[in-house]
């Protein structure tokens, strides 16, 4: 990744933070993001995400302190950060691939076309 990708995600995750602001944690702790983004699992600590996901399964029924809630919870984790990295490594690539089109557009704005006219035909090559 280079410097201007770099400094393009540093301002969108900015943007998100100003946009989606901050929270409390369980812990008292900061909490950065949506639940399960990337950013919130990064910020928040265990004890929270816990919480969050114990109030997930016990709304689909599981109860405190079970095998089947520990699973659960533990099942709705993974899932959400393997979510939240397939989100953050796709707006990458995204952020990748505009950057790469931009570059291209500056390269072809810089080249010069020359046409050539002999009778009826015309003939124009691009440098």
């Amino acid at each position: 990744m280079n410097v201007r990708t770099i400094q393009y995600v540093v301002i969108v995750l900015l943007s998100a933070l100003l946009i989606s602001g901050c929270s409390k944690g369980v812990m008292g702790e900061n909490v950065i993001g949506s639940p399960g983004s990337k950013l919130w699992f990064s910020s928040a600590s265990t004890a929270t995400i816990n919480s969050y996901y114990k109030n997930n399964c016990i709304s689909y029924g599981f109860e405190s302190g079970t095998t089947e809630m520990a699973k659960c919870m533990q099942t709705e984790i993974n899932t959400a950060r393997e979510s939240a990295s397939t989100r953050f490594d796709s707006a990458i690539q995204g952020l990748q691939e505009r950057q790469e089109r931009q570059r291209e557009r500056m390269r072809d704005s810089h080249k010069t076309i020359n046409c050539t006219t002999y009778g009826v035909n015309t003939t124009c090559r691009q440098w």
